[in-house]
């Protein structure tokens, strides 16, 4: 909501705003909108009910970023259950040249205000929302299931993801080497990946973690090392520097300007030393996504891979339990944290304690801790040289891990 709101403000609308972590909300918030903007994750906000109470207008975010994005020459819209972020930040790199406006969720390092010509955006896929957009360009990183409590299976999920790629009046940009992409079967379909793809990383090498490789496209082949590691940022490159030439980037000038990018906060984020030991926080809150984690560490030469992990919805942690505690016996040790609500009331009988109980399953011991202190004071004596600590999840975990380096450097 913060970016959509900095770009309405700076195309001349008096943006007002609340938030419940800082001021909270209240009813007199609204009083004087014209308009009255709420996330798909709102829904008895008393500042959304007073403002149907008065009859002023409301807008899901969805649609207000639609009309946002409908302002500009030209749109990309990228989606995927995993990397989008990452994808967006690479794209506004690779398409630096047409000086884009970049409508992102995380702090890449880097201006993303830009002219009237290209809008670039994350599509999120929770609640459908990013079937609200119209987009030039739909790229779709890959499918697969989350928000559980909105999808009902797999099957589910892809019928979303098919029916935005769908919506694209360009192109549907499509990851080739993605099972459930390939399944779309779409006529104005171009695909990237490492197979027979029309954008394709031929030759990949990998040194400290960071992937280097040959962008092949048509006859042109140009050489590309990514400055971000893990592997999984291969895909997101590609998907980036795809979107910049099909919006009229040279792919030599899109491959070099994508190589500049640095990362994004909280994706695999270091923060610091301590005892030999390197501090990382991540966003990761998906099996997935946590396999990719610590992969990336062991691909960084971690001697040991820490893992503390904060459950992020209790939806989520219920439906995918056992994929969480199998991807997670990969690490060397981990903690355990309460689950993060979000904006989800507690499930009866569901609790960090499943997820112990299913790590131990597993063969793999582990330790549940209530606070964020407690968390910290267990580490710190814990620590070998050549560890990787990895705090992970989508919630406030990041807090325990800048509050470790603070509190015992």
């Amino acid at each position: 909501m913060q970016r959509l709101a900095d770009i309405c403000a700076r195309r001349g609308y008096t943006v007002t705003g609340s938030d419940l972590h800082l001021d909270g909300h209240a009813a007199y918030n609204v009083h004087g909108a014209d308009l009255v903007v709420y996330t798909a994750a709102a829904e008895n906000n008393v500042e959304l009910l007073e403002a149907r109470r008065l009859g002023i207008p409301t807008l899901p975010r969805a649609q207000m970023l639609d009309r946002v994005a409908n302002g500009y020459l030209r749109s990309i819209a990228i989606a995927g259950c995993h990397g989008k972020t990452t994808a967006v930040g690479y794209a506004g790199c690779a398409a630096a040249g047409l000086n884009p406006e970049i409508h992102i969720g995380g702090d890449v390092g880097y201006d993303c205000r830009g002219g009237n010509d290209l809008f670039i955006t994350e599509a999120c896929e929770y609640r459908r929302s990013f079937l609200e957009l119209h987009p030039d360009i739909a790229a779709v990183l890959n499918v697969d299931l989350d928000h559980t409590d909105c999808y009902r299976n797999i099957d589910d999920a892809f019928d979303s993801f098919a029916a935005f790629a769908a919506r694209a009046t360009q192109c549907a940009l499509l990851n080739g080497d993605d099972p459930y992409c390939r399944r779309m079967g779409m006529r104005n379909a171009v695909t990237f990946g490492c197979g027979d793809c029309d954008y394709r990383a031929c030759g990949l090498t990998e040194s400290q973690g960071c992937w280097s490789f040959v962008l092949c496209h048509d006859a042109e082949r140009i050489p590309m090392r990514l400055r971000v590691p893990g592997r999984h940022n291969v895909y997101n490159a590609l998907c980036a520097v795809a979107c910049a030439h099909l919006s009229g980037v040279p792919l030599a000038r899109a491959v070099a300007d994508a190589s500049e990018f640095s990362g994004v906060k909280r994706r695999f984020e270091l923060l610091g030393t301590l005892e030999g030991a390197r501090i990382y926080t991540d966003y990761a809150h998906h099996p997935n996504e946590i396999a990719a984690t610590i992969a990336t560490a062991r691909s960084c030469g971690a001697k040991r891979v820490v893992v503390v992990f904060e459950p992020h919805t209790y939806s989520r942690t219920a439906a995918l339990g056992d994929r969480f505690a199998q991807v997670l016996a990969a690490a060397d040790e981990v903690v355990l944290a309460p689950i993060f609500p979000a904006r989800e009331a507690p499930i009866v009988g569901v609790t960090t304690q499943n997820l112990w109980l299913a790590l131990k399953n597993e063969g793999k011991q582990s330790v549940c801790l209530d606070t964020y202190c407690a968390i910290n004071a267990y580490l710190r004596p814990r620590l070998q040289e050549g560890d990787f600590v990895l705090y992970t999840g989508a919630g406030s975990i990041d807090v325990a891990a800048r509050s470790f380096l603070e509190t015992y450097r």
